[in-house]
């Protein structure tokens, strides 16, 4: 007997995906996460990131006895850039069945689209680690006649323009919450916040939020 590598211990913790396929969904939260840094073949550079979430009322689980039966969701992030080829713009005219010109793109607020019924087309990708996300690889609008059930989840969203909550920033997963505390833009918010409170002081910029 030797001294060995332990192998890892296999565990199907790993949640159960969204199927594969065409979904009805609904927008139900949009979270800003602000400005990343990010790689590109080899070249450092930024991009300002939001994630829209989507819950899928035809595809439905028991995740807590309590509750009953709840949607299914899947999430995407998408660069905030304006650009005809990005794929925000490209899934967000899709819903609406048209092609934006410069100026409506200016004047988009991704805000807007909560609530907002659609198609997504759902696959399974495995990554580099040999785990498995379900992804959104298009959308698209719902087609006439198509009845769309009652949204489930409450309407949510984080930016940081009118809608800075920490207690929306403090629900979010772990990953997140770091991305977001990442970025300039959170660091702004949050020097803005303390500037304009003389009696505030900043121990802990989460727990002394004055929210």
């Amino acid at each position: 007997m030797g001294i060995k590598f332990n192998k890892p211990t296999t565990t199907n913790n790993q949640k159960e995906l969204v199927p594969q396929g065409n979904h009805l969904a609904i927008i139900y939260k949009i979270v800003e996460i602000g400005t990343k840094d990010y790689d590109w073949q080899g070249e450092a550079k930024t991009k300002r990131a939001v994630r829209v979430w989507y819950e899928l009322p035809n595809q439905t689980r028991v995740f807590n006895e309590e509750k009953g039966e709840q949607p299914m969701s899947v999430s995407k992030e998408y660069n905030l850039t304006p650009h005809e080829k990005a794929t925000i713009m490209i899934h967000f005219s899709a819903m609406d069945n048209k092609i934006f010109t410069e100026d409506e793109m200016y004047d988009l607020d991704i805000v807007d689209y909560l609530g907002k019924s659609c198609m997504l087309q759902i696959v399974h990708k495995t990554s580099e680690a040999g785990r498995t996300f379900a992804v959104i690889t298009s959308v698209s609008s719902v087609p006439d006649g198509m009845n769309v059930a009652e949204q489930y989840n409450d309407n949510s969203v984080f930016d940081y323009d009118s809608n800075f909550k920490i207690d929306v920033l403090e629900s979010q997963p772990e990953w997140l919450k770091e991305q977001i505390k990442a970025s300039p833009e959170y660091a702004k918010a949050i020097e803005n916040i303390t500037n304009n409170d003389e009696d505030f002081q900043v121990k802990d910029p989460v727990e002394n939020l004055p929210f």
